[in-house]
């Protein structure tokens, strides 16, 4: 079986195939496809418009995934917002630093979190 990755990070790719290898090949996304608008409310959402776009462009199937943190003390967040927390345009940093802003009174032991990925694999004839 093949599946076209939606993700243009190289590193990411590189990670899903060898996850997958042996069992699914995993080909890279076409560069000709614009970047594919991530707007939805939750990371299935996200995942879901990607592995849709790609599969839509490409005719075949399509594996997306949306990766968020989430944490506890903040009931979830920054969730879907991970890579713009901060804002559209801020970076990492400016994540990290609007994080601990937020969690600067919440104690060291309340401060539990964890990333949350979810993967969407869509067939253009919708079996499998």
């Amino acid at each position: 079986m093949k599946l076209i990755s939606a993700t243009a990070n190289q590193h990411k790719y590189k990670e899903m195939q060898q996850i997958l290898s042996g069992k699914i090949e995993l080909l890279p996304r076409p560069p000709e496809i614009p970047e594919i608008i991530e707007d939805a409310p939750d990371l299935q959402g996200n995942a879901h418009l990607k592995a849709q776009g790609i599969m839509e462009a490409t005719g075949k199937p399509a594996i997306a995934d949306d990766t968020g943190l989430e944490v506890e003390a903040l009931n979830g967040e920054p969730g879907v917002l991970s890579a713009r927390y901060a804002g559209p345009h801020a970076g990492p940093e400016d994540n990290i630093k609007k994080l601990l802003c937020e969690l600067s009174d919440v104690p060291m032991v309340q401060r539990g979190a964890r990333f949350r990925t979810v993967i969407v694999v869509l067939w253009p004839d919708e079996t499998f």
